[in-house]
């Protein structure tokens, strides 16, 4: 598996002493125990050459000797230049041909620590190969099975006078609000609650919440939302922000919002993934923004992009003009895709069903945004559309609705090329990858929209006229209009 290093990550390796070294050090050890080849383009070479500091340059040429180049990387097009965004600088050119090398195979995928690049990334549908450091040793350390395999993360629900505010977590909240101690002293003892997440006793990610009803408009405000430094890549944010918009669902709540630093770009790029969009400052505070995320659509938001609409009102979604389908999956992958799946209503004889009985430590399992690796043949599923996914075997239940993000087919043997695009995403192992790889896979990037309240069995399918899926079949509007109201109602 060839990795392309962009400049900054290069840097980061090289010396000690940068902010992104601790980070980076992990990637090297990964990339040597398993044999990962880092590579350059000669554009990091180009970025070198301009540094005015001549030593330093020399220093940084010299460094970029120990790492294989790609060999003759064809230029950026004209067209892939103008969808990613256009040129205005030469560091405008150098992120366009790193890109461009991605788009064209020269490696399976691109580490970076810059944004703006990922947002290139987004706009030629290369996003999912582009990396931050964190996100790439997260990936690998997943693909190649180097997990301490920790217990699946429980969101709890707690009152803040049962935390303890000395715990280093909150060190970095300090440092950026110097009332942050006194605020949350005085927030605890009105009462107020947070979610998080703990590995070990100790936390691993926190949502301070409060409900507000500004004249009888619900709004939910997440006061602080943080993850911590060596926890990021669990997608655990994910997990919080799905708890959230569970909330704000059930008690029918306007909007949600969060109030933002302008530094604070990772959060912010992390924001508007999920549908949140700037609202404007906080009061007396121009420094600060604020991010909303509103859950009502309005009476003329477009419908025409299916899944541009879900991101923008989730857990919304069209349905007039979206192609349906009904999706397998075996036991064993479903328990790690969706670990916090319902039980299922037995016979009147027997337990309930729980569904996270094959449940294995997965962290992609946290997130909203997941994959699907199949080897069927269809060829109609694509953006936006909807799908249903079917417990085989134990359940022979539809379970879950999501929606499509991205689909991609993979011919035989791209094993690595089909890990780097799954990899933010996938519960596969490379072991497992390889092995689907021997065969054309096709690669589905969806969005979880929902568990279904009341998973639908195989034979009120069947009443339905529909048969028990052997692979990826569509289905009808009625058909899928039916099962979800069968996935309402109440079973007793």
């Amino acid at each position: 598996m060839r990795l392309l290093l962009d400049t900054n990550v290069l840097i980061a390796l090289e010396d000690a002493q940068h902010p992104f070294a601790a980070a980076v050090a992990p990637l090297a050890r990964l990339a040597q125990k398993h044999s990962l080849t880092l590579t350059l383009h000669d554009r990091t070479l180009d970025d070198f050459d301009r540094d005015s500091d001549d030593d330093r340059k020399m220093r940084s040429l010299w460094s970029t000797t120990k790492y294989p180049k790609i060999d003759a990387p064809p230029s950026a097009t004209d067209q892939f230049i103008g969808e990613s965004g256009g040129v205005s600088s030469d560091n405008d050119r150098v992120d366009v041909d790193l890109l461009y090398a991605i788009d064209q195979n020269c490696a399976d995928a691109l580490v970076t620590e810059d944004r703006r690049l990922r947002s290139r990334a987004e706009r030629v549908g290369l996003d999912e190969q582009v990396y931050f450091i964190e996100q790439a040793v997260e990936w690998l350390t997943t693909l190649y099975g180097e997990h301490d395999a920790p217990p699946l993360p429980q969101v709890e629900d707690v009152s803040l006078h049962n935390i303890d505010l000395a715990n280093s977590f909150f060190d970095s909240l300090r440092d950026g609000y110097s009332d942050f101690d006194e605020w949350f002293e005085r927030v605890a003892r009105q009462g107020r609650r947070a979610w998080i997440v703990r590995a070990d006793g100790q936390i691993d990610a926190i949502c301070i919440y409060h409900l507000e009803e500004p004249e009888g408009a619900r709004s939910f405000k997440l006061c602080t939302f943080k993850v911590g430094e060596n926890s990021r890549g669990r997608h655990l944010g994910e997990l919080l922000l799905h708890r959230a918009f569970d909330y704000c669902t059930k008690n029918e709540c306007n909007d949600t919002f969060v109030e933002v630093r302008t530094e604070q770009e990772f959060l912010v790029g992390f924001l508007n993934e999920f549908g949140f969009a700037p609202d404007g400052h906080k009061d007396n505070a121009p420094a600060e923004l604020v991010y909303r995320k509103r859950f009502r659509p309005l009476p003329d938001a477009p419908i025409g992009d299916a899944l541009g609409y879900h991101i923008a009102w989730a857990p919304a979604y069209a349905t007039s003009g979206v192609r349906k389908f009904c999706i397998p999956i075996e036991p064993g992958y479903h328990g790690r895709l969706f670990p916090d799946a319902p039980a299922i209503p037995a016979a009147p004889d027997q337990t309930m069903l729980d569904l996270t009985a094959y449940a294995a430590a997965s962290v992609e399992g946290n997130g909203i945004r997941k994959a699907y690796l199949s080897h069927s043949g269809i060829t109609r599923v694509g953006t936006g559309d909807l799908v249903l996914f079917y417990r085989s075997h134990d359940a022979s239940a539809i379970t879950t609705l999501g929606i499509v993000e991205k689909v991609e087919r993979f011919q035989q043997g791209e094993a690595a090329k089909l890990a780097a695009f799954v990899g933010k995403r996938t519960v596969y192992s490379l072991q497992e990858i390889e092995v689907l790889a021997a065969k054309s896979v096709l690669a589905i990037l969806f969005r979880q929209i929902e568990h279904v309240q009341v998973p639908v069995p195989l034979s009120k399918w069947q009443e339905l006229g529909g048969t028990a899926p052997q692979s990826i079949m569509s289905i009808s509007d009625d058909q899928f209009d039916r099962i979800m109201e069968l996935s309402r109602a109440d079973p007793h």
